[in-house]
Parts: structure tokens; sequence; C-alpha cells
């Protein structure tokens, strides 16, 4: 865990020729050194725990913005794994669902990069988002990435043979839920239509994963 799996997720992503281009400017491990750093030093003192920024925001330049457009959304994702996995060892919390935006700053270098973090609680006592499993469990999406699938690092596990290992995704952005199929062996399912690609979620929609069925509700 940490920034040393996060520094090998990204290995596979910078194996095409515009990768190593792009690898001139600025280096992505360089981005989850900062972020987490950045994050850490502006922790606050809470009643029973550390309180983290949630909202962070990194400026490239217009040219590395450039060459990494083709990963950024991958970049970013593996951002809020970072973050949220540091927050897991380190025992911090952050005070709202966790965003990360990567921007391009015509004041930034090339080969540099700036990364700001803010605290935004406006969501913490909005409406809550839940997924709801048939045999009971309840799981508010506090976090802005939740994995499903069997491996035991995933948000949720679903000891299932007809489950991938990392079947499916959920993301929070901007208040909105987002599904992704992960590249799934038997696919995942949104009222019986199978999702391609991203899909966004609405109150009531019913998940298929496997033979588990999840509601996805907003109250």
């Amino acid at each position: 865990m940490g920034l040393h799996d996060f520094e090998k997720r990204l290995e596979t992503i910078f194996e095409s020729s515009f990768a190593k281009a792009a690898r001139r400017g600025v280096e992505p491990a360089e981005i989850g050194r900062k972020a987490v750093r950045e994050v850490t030093q502006k922790l606050l003192s809470g009643a029973k725990y550390f309180l983290a920024p949630n909202r962070i925001n990194v400026s490239l330049s217009e040219r590395d913005y450039d060459n990494l457009t083709p990963v950024l959304n991958s970049i970013k994702n593996e951002l809020l794994i970072l973050l949220n996995e540091t927050a897991e060892t380190s025992g911090f919390r952050f005070v709202g669902p966790l965003d990360v935006e990567i921007l391009s700053d015509t004041d930034q270098r090339f080969g540099t990069v700036s990364v700001d973090a803010q605290f935004d609680e406006k969501d913490q006592f909005g409406e809550k988002r839940l997924l709801s499993f048939g045999h009971g469990q309840l799981l508010e999406l506090a976090e802005a990435t939740v994995t499903i699938g069997r491996l035991p690092g995933c948000t949720v596990v679903i000891e299932d043979p007809k489950v991938s290992r990392q079947h499916a995704e959920i993301r929070l952005v901007d208040g909105e839920v987002y599904l992704r199929d992960m590249g799934s062996t038997n696919g995942t399912y949104v009222n019986d239509a199978i999702v391609k690609g991203e899909q966004k979620l609405n109150d009531g929609d019913l998940i298929q994963i496997g033979r588990t069925k999840i509601t996805y509700s907003v109250s």
C-alpha cells in the first residue's frame, strides 16, 4: 500500500510511446508524493481523529497537461486510492467526500507540479447516497471511490465465483455517482442492462454483480 504501490500501478500506464515522451516532463509519482505531503501537512486535530482537507487541486504546466491528457483519469483515480490508503494507514479522516482535480496552469513550469488542499465540509451533512445489499448490509458512499470485487483489498468484498477479483467501481464526483465495470468476466448490470464503460446512477437503480443485487438510493 502507499506510494510504492501507487508508483507500481502507474508503470502500466506509461508503456506506450506517448507516455515515454511525457516522461521528459513531470513524473506522476511526484504528483502522488506532493499530494500526500500537502494533505498531511494540513491535518487538524479533531475530537477523535485528525481531520484532513478533502478538495485536492493538482496544477500542471500546459505542456505536461497535454502530454498526460490520455491518462489523466487513470492518474486521478490512482490519486484517490493513494490518499484513501494513506488516511487508513495513518488514522486520519477527510472532512467530506474526497475530490481530486487535475488542472492546466499557464504559470506552472514544465516538469513541475503544485498541489493545493482545502477543507470543504459542504457535502458532509447533505444528502446521503446509500448502497443497500440484499442480505441487509447498508453502505454510505462517504468515500470518493468504492471498489467491488473478490479481492480482500476491495471496499466491498463479494465471495462469489461469478464476481471478478476487481469487478466494478463506484465513484462520487461533484455530487453525482458513477458506476464503471472494470473489465469483469461476467459483466455488471443496472436495471437488467449491461454497463458499457461508465454509467451515472440514479435514485432507485438496481445493480447486479454476480448473484448480488445492490440498490442505490439517495436520502
